[in-house]
């Protein structure tokens, strides 16, 4: 399937279903449909003392394949993330970038600590979604 255009009207139609808001910076990155550009786009994740990094598998869309869409995701992890969040993209090892919708801040949620404390499977990576995009570059040799 290719990717769809979407409009506003897709974004509020989302919004009504899952009943959030979100932010105006993330509803103009679905607008745009620029998601494949930032696939295999690296990222770093501050936990505690230490520095990890991870790379963007895939930014979810409104319209795609079910694997890609948004709805596929917040159905899947219904139960497993706290409510409040939408999952936006996943990482190449399965965890979610998570958007808080009462905040705005951007979080990695990490899989493999989900039975656990749910601030111990989320570690903060930005403010915001804007900011976030902005902190993605190209993958180093050593990633």
């Amino acid at each position: 399937m290719k990717n769809q255009s979407i409009t506003q009207i897709d974004i509020a139609n989302f919004e009504l279903k899952w009943g959030v808001a979100l932010p105006e910076d993330y509803k103009r990155f679905l607008l745009n449909n620029s998601q494949d550009s930032l696939r295999e786009k690296s990222f770093d994740i501050q936990a505690g003392e230490s520095l990890d990094s991870s790379v963007i598998q895939d930014f979810f869309r409104l319209k795609a394949e079910p694997y890609r869409k948004l709805d596929f995701y917040l159905n899947s992890s219904t139960g497993r993330i706290p409510s409040g969040f939408v999952p936006v993209a996943n990482d190449v090892f399965g965890n979610l970038i998570l958007l808080s919708t009462g905040d705005e801040r951007i979080y990695f949620w990490d899989h493999e600590q989900e039975d656990l404390d749910p601030s111990q499977a989320m570690t903060l990576l930005s403010f915001n979604f804007s900011e976030f995009l902005q902190s993605l570059r190209d993958i180093k040799p050593d990633e």
